[in-house]
Order: C-alpha cells, then structure tokens, then sequence
C-alpha cells in the first residue's frame, strides 16, 4: 500500500507504470493542467469558501466545489477560491471520459461486504471503462482479507480506521489521507467507533453498457413487442 496520510500541496501518487496508467495528486492552490486525452476525477474534501472550478475544455461549463464535491471531466482545469481548499486530483492517462458533476451521500445505495456499502458515483460509459465510487465503513467494520485485479485509488473523506495485511503491514487511515493499492494487493479495512468514508477509483470495470445490451436498446421494442 502506498499512502500519504497527510498530503501537502502537489504530493502526489504514481502508478503510471501499470495496465491503466493513473497518478493521484493532492492540489491546494491553482489549477491541474492535463491533456485532453486524460480524464480528470476529483474529490474535494476540504473548502472554506465554494471553489470555482474552470475546466480547460470550454465546451464544459464553470461549477462550484464544496466538501463532499466529486467531479470528473476530460483534460485539466483552473480554480479560484477566497478561502482554503483541498481537491484530490485523479488522472487517468489514455482514456477520455465524461463531464460529471455530484455530491458524496451519507451512506451507499449499494450493498458491499462484511457490512459495508458504496455508492456508484460515475459508473463506466461501457462496459470496462474506469468509475468512482464512495464506499461507506460503519464502526466496528472488520473486513475479510480480499484483493483486485488492479490498482485501487482511494481518498479518505470523513472519519478514520486501519488498512491491514494480515501479519504484513498495518496503516492508520485519517481523513484526508490518500492511497493506492497495488493489484492483487491482499488487504482489509476495520474501523472503530467513528466509521470512516472513502472515495474510490477503479481503473477498469467487468460491469456496465454494452452496444448488445443498455438500457435504451433493452427498452426498445420491435413491432411493438411481438412475437
């Protein structure tokens, strides 16, 4: 597990070097400059004053940033703020995805393991694009030992707890700290009294929309639905 618990301005994550080449990087004052074939996801988690976020593809419009704002967005953008601020910067090299604007919940839509839930913040545009996702930790969570296929991105937002490797390593997450898993990486979250909530970024997925099957075409009936 690589993690910076607490990232000061530019500190940044790389793991450029895998299959799905992503870097993380921790921004507190102007902007992140990336090219258009870079899909930015950001996460912010800190904002005393709304941050103005001005992406560098003017096809996109301006939007406001406060504590608990996730975005993502095809290349890079600029900001202004009268007040402190703290944006996680996620670029995935190689892939353009969509413009997307939303706010992190208090809990997850859906199910997780050992009691756990997450929410699908921006799903794959097809099936085997990246997504980010918020995963909710109630307290007392002590997960099972489990892995993925690839890297694994995260950003603690609120709350705190403890990723662990079973008689390997053990790491105290806090809010604001930020991470990557390598692939196959055996690891498991537990908290404690206060839960924890962490955003999290898939380079790749196995679910989604298909040009064989998505909900326009599902919906779609021939001949008004004969046989």
């Amino acid at each position: 597990m690589n993690l910076i618990k607490d990232p000061k301005h530019a500190d940044n994550i790389n793991a450029k070097s895998t299959m799905y080449p992503t870097a993380i990087t921790c921004l507190k004052e102007g902007g992140f400059h990336a090219e258009n074939t870079s899909t930015i996801y950001g996460i912010c988690t800190e904002a005393t004053k709304d941050v103005w976020i001005y992406p560098m593809d003017k096809t996109f419009s301006k939007v406001s940033a406060r504590v608990g704002t996730v975005f993502t967005m095809p290349g890079g953008f600029d900001t202004t703020c009268k007040g402190e601020f703290t944006i996680f910067v996620i670029e995935r090299l190689g892939y353009r995805g969509l413009f997307g604007l939303s706010q992190v919940e208090n809990r997850g839509r859906l199910a997780y393991i050992d009691g756990c839930s997450d929410t699908l913040i921006f799903p794959p545009a097809r099936c085997g694009d990246p997504c980010l996702n918020t995963l909710h930790f109630p307290p007392g969570i002590n997960q099972t030992q489990h892995l993925h296929p690839d890297i694994r991105v995260g950003v603690v937002l609120d709350g705190g707890g403890i990723a662990y490797k079973n008689d390997v390593w053990n790491e105290p997450l806090v809010k604001g700290a930020m991470f990557i898993l390598e692939e196959s990486e055996i690891h498991s979250f537990k908290t404690d009294k206060t839960g924890m909530t962490v955003v999290a970024y898939h380079p790749t997925t196995d679910t989604g929309p298909t040009d064989q099957s998505h909900p326009m075409i599902n919906r779609t009936y021939i001949d008004h639905g004969k046989q």
